[in-house]
């Protein structure tokens, strides 16, 4: 009878312990699942950083060196490639680049095909009715007026008056030309096309912004043209944005602000202009 009793025993041990190992071995199994779902719900729950990159839909025209322009890679360089990226990274994007004519950019913003503009456009009340800007990033200076090397006609701004003028169409390089009296104005798609135009005679003088105007020159232009006098001008460039993005505003003139104070501005103006902000 013992003997019977404690083959009972033990028999009733080892079922309870397998009932326990049972248990327990559920348990591990749904820990380990919980565990994956949690796992899972946090890949999910970082999507937007991992899958789902914040990205800043950037526009602009790249025929406007040392602004923006392609270098002889097929690469989209330049003073405003570099400062939108350094602008990118403070609000922690990358940055999408969809190159465009200029008489594209309002519509562009205003329909929300782009988040931002930049490409060396000035902040115009006629500009402000349609869309918002950020603050200034670049101070104009003044217009340039560019004649044909051998032209012996056009000597200031006033000579102007009767002639044809190129620019770009929509600019406001376009509008001081018709405010100079220029009798006809032939408008270009692309600012590269404003130099192409004088050179093949179609316009007596281009009007264009300083930088690209000593770019040109800089770069083989001396023998084809020459400045022959200048327009101040009291504008400067801004970004463009959706007129109701508030949000997009403030951070991208809160991101602005942090590159012009830690540095990071005036190394991107040394690099492109060969000159720091300060002029040294």
């Amino acid at each position: 009878m013992c003997l019977n009793e404690c083959e009972e025993k033990n028999m009733e041990a080892a079922s309870v312990k397998r009932v326990w190992a049972g248990i327990l071995a559920v348990g591990i199994l749904l820990g380990m699942s919980g565990c994956a779902a949690n796992k899972e719900g946090a890949v999910k729950e970082n999507g937007k950083a991992s899958g789902m990159e914040k990205v800043l839909r950037v526009g602009g025209e790249a025929t406007y060196p040392p602004f923006l322009f392609k270098d002889e890679h097929g690469h989209y360089v330049g003073f405003e490639m570099d400062l939108i990226k350094a602008v990118a990274k403070e609000i922690g994007a990358r940055v999408a680049y969809t190159d465009m004519p200029f008489s594209q950019f309002m519509t562009a913003v205003e329909n929300k095909k782009v988040d931002v503009v930049i490409s060396a456009v000035e902040g115009t009340a006629e500009r402000a009715e349609k869309a918002a800007f950020s603050d200034v990033y670049y101070k104009k200076g003044v217009y340039c007026i560019l004649v044909r090397k051998d032209d012996d006609q056009i000597h200031a701004a006033d000579d102007l008056k009767g002639k044809t003028v190129t620019a770009v169409k929509g600019s406001t390089n376009e509008a001081l030309a018709k405010k100079l009296g220029a009798a006809q104005i032939v408008e270009a798609k692309y600012n590269a096309d404003i130099f192409k135009n004088l050179e093949a005679g179609k316009a007596d003088a281009v009007i264009t912004d300083e930088p690209l105007a000593y770019y040109y020159l800089g770069h083989g232009g001396t023998e084809k043209a020459k400045t022959v006098a200048t327009v101040p001008s009291d504008e400067g460039f801004v970004i463009l944005m959706n007129k109701e993005d508030v949000k997009m505003q403030q951070d991208i003139n809160g991101a602005l602000k942090k590159v012009m104070e830690n540095g990071v501005y005036d190394q991107l103006f040394h690099k492109w202009f060969n000159v720091s902000v300060s002029g040294k």
